[in-house]
């Protein structure tokens, strides 16, 4: 977290920061939201998903905040999410070590499908 902060402070200029601090803001709230949650749910099924939702929010928001830091861009969709940080991560040498074009963002279809926990 320190890097990413890091980064966002040598990035940002003018009203592009009340953006990425609301968005970071969210971030943290939801991160802490699922925490206290998660010490609550025990073993409850639909509490334990709601923990998860709020932790995914969480990135969502972190990942928003980081694309609007180093792009000017502000993501409407997965979709465009996914293909943000796939460029960020093509083009931006300091960041390539990261990883963002890979892992969990691309695989949001597959896990969307059948393997949800829709049924819970």
């Amino acid at each position: 977290m320190i890097r990413f902060y890091r980064v966002l402070k040598l990035e940002i200029w003018g009203g592009e920061v009340s953006f990425v601090k609301v968005k970071l803001n969210e971030a943290w709230r939801f991160l802490k939201a699922a925490e206290e949650e998660f010490a609550e749910a025990k073993e409850d099924p639909l509490r334990i998903r709601d923990v998860a939702e709020k932790a995914w929010n969480a990135v969502v928001q972190a990942a928003d905040a980081l694309i609007y830091a180093l792009t000017g861009v502000r993501v409407m969709s997965n979709y465009e999410r996914r293909m943000a940080l796939r460029d960020i991560g093509k083009r931006r040498v300091d960041v390539k070590s990261w990883g963002l074009g890979t892992g969990i963002w691309l695989d949001t279809r597959f896990h969307m499908g059948k393997h949800s926990m829709r049924g819970l």
